[in-house]
């Protein structure tokens, strides 16, 4: 079937096959490239941020505890307001951080136990903190006591176990994204290495498709006309493709056979010539054979007359 094509359609097609590996390789190197660069900003944009602004929240809350402990064991101090207010600063900080964190995309798993923490900071702040700061601002020891011994610890507990399993859930989504992202680079550079691998069979494929479509015919037909060139008209001529080195090959058996036909026409006429020779050879044997017979008849005959002459010349001087 290959035979049947021409040399040319072939050209085309292993230019525009070579081509369009290149264009595959190079698209996947850009996919990958891209993904790479996706999951990188996933992890830099997303994974990090929400794990800082989680710590960051879950600190600020933790020092709002321990600010106000140092105002706990001295209720009645000057700078109690001081440190209330440094509290305050803390929990705008914690407050800000998570609403950050609210604000990034994430999956339903984690948005579970988001809403989980958000639960348990709001009970912290609302019926811990805030009870705890309104007892300081009265000097209520009573309330205060209550409130760090009694209320805020188990919130606090709670809190941090709810923190924990949101941490453990972004580790786990950390994990599973670098694996992903390790599993997408090592199937692009498969696919990169399995195009590469492709072109250089296929580049060999057409070389030597390529070359038993021109230099083996070629080398065939350079033969050919060695032979010829030698007068040896005799080496079979064998079409093997129906391609432009097929043409070509029949234009040389063509040819051959031409010259074979002009070399038994010229033999023709060189016997036809040599008969003829031979005939005028002969023809002129024998005019030189008739011709010595008249010659010697002539001869005989001069020979019969010169007697009656001298004969004549006897008697005629006597006679007078």
């Amino acid at each position: 079937m290959l035979n049947r094509l021409s040399i040319r359609f072939r050209l085309n097609a292993a230019l525009v096959l070579l081509g369009a590996l290149l264009a595959i390789i190079g698209t996947i190197g850009v996919i990958g490239m891209r993904a790479s660069d996706a999951n990188i900003r996933e992890i830099y944009s997303n994974q990090l941020a929400s794990t800082s602004l989680v710590s960051k929240a879950q600190l600020n809350a933790a020092v709002i505890r321990t600010t106000l402990d140092r105002a706990v064991f001295h209720i009645d101090a000057a700078d109690v307001p001081a440190v209330i207010d440094k509290a305050a600063a803390y929990r705008t900080k914690s407050e800000d951080a998570w609403k950050q964190y609210k604000g990034l995309p994430m999956s339903a798993d984690e948005a579970r136990l988001a809403a989980d923490v958000d639960a348990k900071r709001t009970t912290l702040f609302r019926d811990g903190i805030e009870p705890l700061v309104a007892a300081l601002r009265a000097h209520d020891a009573a309330a205060v006591d209550k409130a760090v011994m009694t209320v805020i610890p188990p919130m606090f507990v709670a809190l941090s176990a709810a923190v924990d399993a949101l941490d453990r859930n972004q580790a786990e989504q950390a994990k599973a994204a670098y694996e992903g992202a390790v599993t997408r680079s090592q199937n692009f550079l498969w696919l990169i290495i399995g195009a590469i691998v492709v072109g250089i069979l296929s580049a060999v494929a057409c070389a030597f498709g390529l070359d038993r479509a021109i230099s083996v015919p070629l080398s065939r037909m350079l033969g050919s006309f060695g032979e010829i060139s030698r007068g040896n008209l005799t080496e079979q001529i064998v079409v093997t493709s129906q391609d432009e080195m097929g043409a070509l090959t029949r234009g040389l058996q063509d040819m051959q056979r031409g010259l074979i036909r002009t070399i038994e026409t010229m033999r023709g006429g060189s016997d036809s010539i040599a008969g003829a020779t031979k005939q005028i050879a002969a023809g002129n044997m024998d005019l030189s054979q008739r011709t010595e017979e008249q010659a010697s008849s002539l001869e005989e005959t001069a020979s019969s007359m010169e007697e009656p002459v001298s004969y004549t010349h006897l008697t005629l001087p006597t006679k007078a």
